[in-house]
């Protein structure tokens, strides 16, 4: 499962227009970031208007994920290539989520960790993350 009790307190912070409050909640109990570094980096303007903006279809995403039940084995029937991404500090559930995924995916194009980056590179470093995307795309197309 993936957010528990966690998701239930997001869940209510949101309905009662507390979108910072439902991400913290989201960043340091779901995704399990450390509250000091996550406090840290919520701190910044950047970051501070992305949970205002996406704060709201982040914990949707969540619901919507903890819907579907624990059923990894459904991933095995996506024919279509794949390629992974994640974050060398990223936590260690995440990296475990992804080597799950690549165990039970067909047709996994590659699995790419990024080093020195966690589970905000696309805002930390987009451009890694888009030249990931970019090889992916273009081995995929080809």
């Amino acid at each position: 499962p993936l957010g528990g009790d966690a998701l239930v307190r997001a869940q209510s912070a949101l309905a009662a227009g507390d979108v910072e409050a439902a991400m913290r909640i989201h960043v340091i109990e779901i995704v399990e970031v450390r509250s000091s570094v996550a406090r840290l980096v919520a701190l910044l303007p950047p970051v501070r208007r992305q949970t205002r903006l996406f704060g709201p279809g982040q914990i949707r995403d969540d619901t919507n994920l903890e819907s579907l039940g624990v059923g990894i084995e459904r991933y095995g029937r996506i024919d279509r290539p794949v390629v992974l991404l994640g974050g060398a500090r990223s936590p260690q559930h995440l990296r475990d989520r992804l080597d799950a995924l690549a165990e039970v995916l067909p047709n996994v194009e590659s699995v790419v960790v990024l080093p020195r980056q966690g589970h905000l590179a696309m805002v930390f470093a987009p451009g890694k993350v888009a030249r990931v995307i970019e090889r992916f795309a273009d081995t995929v197309l080809r």
